[in-house]
This record gives structure tokens, sequence and C-alpha cells, in this order.
């Protein structure tokens, strides 16, 4: 196991367990959240509930409009060694720092990734920056 240096603001470097996933909004105000690899329900958002992972995932798809890119490529949400978690957004490159928005807003981003990971579809994972999914931290992601 090789580590790479710790970064300058203390996040570890090593790789995360990324999920893929995908967002579509229903006739209803709910929004399915789809496994990225699999395009199969992972989770649905009820209408009115959710308020802050909507506000982002609009925020990024309004983004891609706007430079006409393609709506349909999943997003990647990562969880890092240390539990923090990103969401990378491959369409523009855009990488958001959900800690940076509080606990509570990044634990309604962890709750995705948890269902993701109880998917089949999800559990192939993969590391930012390619190659293949890392066991060695599957199990300390997991907890």
């Amino acid at each position: 196991l090789t580590l790479l240096p710790a970064a300058a603001d203390g996040f570890d470097l090593t790789r995360p367990t990324v999920v893929e996933l995908g967002f579509r909004d229903r006739d209803d105000g709910s929004v399915v959240v789809l496994d990225g690899a699999t395009d199969q329900a992972v989770l649905t958002l009820p209408p009115g509930t959710n308020g802050f992972v909507r506000g982002v995932m609009r925020g990024l798809a309004r983004e891609r409009r706007a430079h006409g890119l393609d709506h349909t490529v999943p997003f990647r949400l990562a969880r890092w060694p240390d539990s923090h978690l990103t969401l990378e957004d491959p369409a523009t490159g855009r990488l958001i720092e959900l800690a940076s928005f509080g606990a509570t807003n990044q634990a309604a981003f962890g709750e995705l990734w948890a269902a993701a990971r109880r998917t089949d579809g999800a559990r192939r994972t993969t590391s930012l920056g390619g190659g293949d999914s890392h066991a060695e931290f599957r199990s300390a992601a997991n907890h």
C-alpha cells in the first residue's frame, strides 16, 4: 500500500470509495437517485425533502445546460478514508468538498452514498483518477 503525502488542508489523499449516481426528476416532485452504471433506482427523494441535495444537484445540472454538456453523465460521490465526502461532476470537472457545507448537509449526501453502496451495481467501485477498486478501504468505508 502506497500512501500519497497529506494535503496542505489536512485531508488524506489516499484513494476514496466512489459511487456513480444519476438523478431524475419525476412529475410528482420526487427525485430518483440512479446507479450510474446500471440506471437502476437506488433511492427516491420524496417531494419537499432533501433541500440541500436538490439544490446542489440542480446547480450542477444548470451548469451542464449552460455549457451544452451531456446531462446523462453520472456524478461521482466519493467517501474518503477519513469519511469526508466529495462530489465530482466529470462533465464539467467541478469538484465539491461537501464538508464545507457542514456536517448535516454532508450527511445528506452520505445517505445517498450508503444507499448506492447497498445496491449490487454500485458495488463496482472505482477510484478517482481511474484504476481498480480498492478493497483495502472498503471495510473502513462501510462503518
